[in-house]
């Protein structure tokens, strides 16, 4: 999997005028990674999130982190877009350390 292609997805999709949805683990992984970075989340977080096996366990711990800070970032575009594409994704799967590398990727932005 390419990083930089995962990358120009998920930010296109964040800055587009329209709700796009996540399409692949990837880029799930490469968001969550973002977000954590964006919004300052903690680094124990950031470590869970390495941690997780499944996506759906990822998921969790992303959803717990971002639903209080909705109201924060409703107000810029591309922030709103991004918590709503992680809340509303219906992916399931398992993680590997290619996406791990994708969470990794995305919190170094």
């Amino acid at each position: 999997m390419v990083y930089d292609l995962v990358e120009g997805a998920v930010i296109t999709k964040m800055e587009s005028k329209h709700r796009n949805d996540l399409i692949s683990l990837g880029e799930y992984c490469y968001a969550s990674g973002y977000a954590l970075h964006t919004m300052k989340a903690p680094q124990k977080l950031f470590v869970e999130a390495l941690e997780c096996k499944t996506l759906k366990e990822l998921k969790e711990k992303i959803k717990t982190f971002i639903e209080p800070k909705q109201k924060e970032y409703e107000d810029v575009h591309r922030m709103d877009t991004l918590i709503y594409m992680l809340l509303n994704c219906k992916l399931e799967g398992d993680l590997n350390e290619e996406l791990r590398g994708l969470i990794e990727f995305g919190f170094q932005r």
